[in-house]
């Protein structure tokens, strides 16, 4: 994801890919049949960066009641294949996971006109198949197609419309009938000013609430698959640094809407179920999971001792940057507990919270000594 441009005002980025008909007609005759198309996509790009963020949008957590807004912005990027990752990890739901620190687009916007000649005859529904085949094989569920119409006799605001193409894509492919995932929207030139103004305000909106839509179904699925891998944290080959990404990648959304408090609630999970875990693991006698023995090793006799640790905080910047010792799941207990430290620290600052950092600060200190015990660490410290 894109760093946040400025938190004090809560201004967000959103990763979009964007597509056209006409990036994928190679052959000259097809670029022929829809002239005057390539300036679709070029056009509603512009059209949204200059709106999307000019109003706030509210979301509200799928299980708790707090309400929050928020302003977005966009960043388009032309779709290719290798966005779409083959050897990627997936959730339970079979959503692909959103490592944190790398690009995935947040939507995915297919932008056609409405020329039934070239949809029919010149490769624009090969062109929607091949782009709807590659979403769906990778499991991506958050997509849009949005349908510019050029007929001047386009003489209604009203975006969700019946349309021989819209309704051609939604048969051919075996779309449902009621999905929101379709809207239509004037061409420049081709509506009265004000017909034409409406209409887009109205498709700002709708993409304003389908990249909200995609947030809420990614941490729902999100939240889902963290209950298992918790209620699995006893199994013998459970790994708490696969739960610790997880977590981070959920939390890192709710910092990128905006929730500070729930991404502060998510890393507070993943200190409690830690500390849990090593006090669990004195019922499991000398054998300890993998996971475990590797927070009582020392660093290598060339490197630096590694039980302290600096993570500044920034209050600028919610970016998540784990060291590479943390990044590699060889760190120490003591790397592990300031690192979880650290990240609800920065959080704490962001929200100006900073007054509650002695008492987490605190609390990391006792449990840590306790764990200290648990895990035997003493004896390689001396």
């Amino acid at each position: 994801m894109f760093k946040h441009l400025n938190i004090s005002q809560r201004y967000h980025f959103v990763n979009v890919a964007s597509y056209t008909s006409q990036t994928l007609t190679l052959a000259p005759k097809i670029h022929e049949a829809s002239a005057g198309d390539e300036n679709l996509l070029p056009y509603f790009e512009s059209r949204c960066l200059s709106t999307l963020g000019s109003q706030q949008v509210v979301w509200k957590h799928p299980k708790l009641s707090m309400v929050h807004s928020v302003r977005l912005g966009a960043c388009f990027t032309r779709f290719r294949v290798s966005q779409l990752q083959s050897n990627v990890k997936v959730l339970s739901s079979g959503r692909p996971i959103r490592p944190v620190g790398t690009f995935q687009p947040l939507l995915y916007i297919y932008v056609t006109s409405n020329d039934v000649s070239h949809y029919t005859s010149h490769g624009g529904r090969n062109a929607i198949g091949s782009w709807l085949g590659h979403l769906r094989a990778r499991n991506v569920f958050d997509w849009l197609i949005i349908m510019v119409n050029s007929d001047p006799q386009y003489n209604t605001p009203k975006i969700l419309q019946k349309s021989n193409v819209l309704d051609k894509i939604r048969s051919d492919f075996n779309v449902r009938t009621g999905d929101r995932q379709f809207l239509e929207v004037p061409a420049p030139n081709s509506a009265e000013e004000k017909l034409f103004n409406e209409s887009w305000n109205q498709l700002t909106y709708l993409v304003r609430k389908s990249i909200i839509s995609a947030c809420m179904s990614i941490i729902a699925d999100y939240d889902i698959h963290l209950q298992m891998l918790t209620d699995s944290c006893s199994t013998f080959t459970w790994d708490y640094f696969e739960y610790l990404d997880r977590k981070e990648e959920l939390a890192h959304m709710y910092l990128f809407l905006g929730g500070h408090e729930h991404a502060l609630h998510e890393y507070r999970e993943a200190t409690e179920l830690l500390s849990k875990c090593i006090q669990a693991s004195t019922q499991q006698g000398s054998k300890r999971p993998q996971w475990l023995d590797r927070l009582t090793q020392l660093s290598s006799s060339d490197e630096v001792s590694h039980y302290v640790c600096d993570y500044s905080l920034d209050v600028t910047n919610t970016e998540i940057k784990q060291s590479s010792r943390l990044k590699n799941r060889n760190a120490t207990l003591f790397e592990l507990k300031n690192y979880l430290l650290s990240r609800q620290a920065s959080i704490l600052c962001i929200c100006d919270r900073l007054n509650e950092f002695p008492a987490f600060a605190y609390h990391t200190i006792c449990s840590t000594l306790t764990e200290i015990n648990i895990l035997d660490v003493s004896k390689f410290l001396f």
